[in-house]
């Protein structure tokens, strides 16, 4: 029997597409890809970076010429992204998705954060989208780093440092956030639900308002209604325990004390006992 012509080109075609998708061979990166979350305070910081490495190689001067763009790693350009606005080594930038190009030097390297993150190379760079551009003295590691690595050290509420590991260089990049204004702006926020609102949110938003100094009655209330609502929540007790003594209601707060010291004694919480018995020691 002869096969139509026609079919026998789409049989072909057929062919030659599941020939195609199986030749898809994985194979490993020479510069491995990266991806890096991390929170600052309330801020989340997500870094996508590839990771090239020494191999025997002069990095910094060779490899990586000094006085160029570099795209800050391998294959595409590095991107950073923070989801509220961002004090750069001293440079405002607001919540976004950049590109992380630098400019590597001998003693002081340039950072810079860049508006295109669809520019493919260090080659099309273009300083009309630079937002921010700052000088950062690189220092000399103690040993040294084979794959380029770049993470968070120094992690506070409300500043990290952002580092440049590589060989034998650090580039440290200091960065701070408001999170004390964030973390306000989301306690009022959440204020029209508030009776959707768990102990845990009673219990983080009475914290913050006594640490900061906004409304010491507010932040005893909320704390109050935390307690209230996880009354074998021990950590919870000692809590309010500790913020009843700070505002010199010392007769409740020893007993609330006594009371977080006895459910940690039941369930055999070290760390609850000791901090306890402290707060108890100092108050009575």
């Amino acid at each position: 029997m002869r096969i139509p012509k026609t079919l026998s080109i789409v049989a072909a075609a057929i062919l030659l597409g599941a020939a195609g998708s199986f030749a898809q061979i994985k194979s490993p990166a020479a510069s491995p890809y990266s991806e890096l979350k991390q929170m600052v305070g309330v801020t989340e910081f997500t870094v996508k970076y590839s990771r090239p490495g020494v191999k025997g190689r002069e990095v910094y001067g060779q490899l990586v010429p000094y006085g160029e763009i570099w795209r800050t790693g391998a294959n595409a350009p590095t991107k950073i992204a923070f989801d509220s606005e961002v004090n750069f080594a001293g440079s405002p930038i607001p919540a976004g998705e950049y590109v992380l190009f630098t400019i590597p030097a001998e003693d002081v390297w340039t950072v810079i954060v860049y508006a295109d993150t669809e520019v493919p190379s260090a080659g099309a760079y273009d300083s009309k989208q630079d937002v921010a551009r700052v000088k950062v003295e690189a220092i000399e590691r103690p040993n040294s780093v084979e794959n380029f690595t770049i993470g968070f050290d120094a992690l506070r509420d409300e500043s990290a440092t952002l580092f440049l590991d590589w060989d034998n260089v650090r580039v440290p990049v200091q960065i701070t956030v408001d999170t004390t204004a964030l973390t306000a702006a989301s306690i009022e926020a959440s204020l029209a639900n508030i009776n959707d609102w768990g102990a845990r949110d009673y219990a983080d938003a009475a914290e913050f308002y006594h640490s900061n100094g906004k409304d010491s009655e507010l932040a005893l209330e909320w704390m109050h209604k935390a307690v209230s609502m996880s009354p074998n929540a021990f950590w919870l007790q000692y809590g309010y325990a500790k913020m009843l003594a700070e505002q010199g209601n010392t007769q409740q707060a020893l007993m609330m004390a006594k009371k977080s010291l006895k459910g940690a004694q039941a369930a055999g919480n070290a760390a609850y006992i000791s901090r306890n018995e402290a707060l108890l020691a100092k108050i009575r």
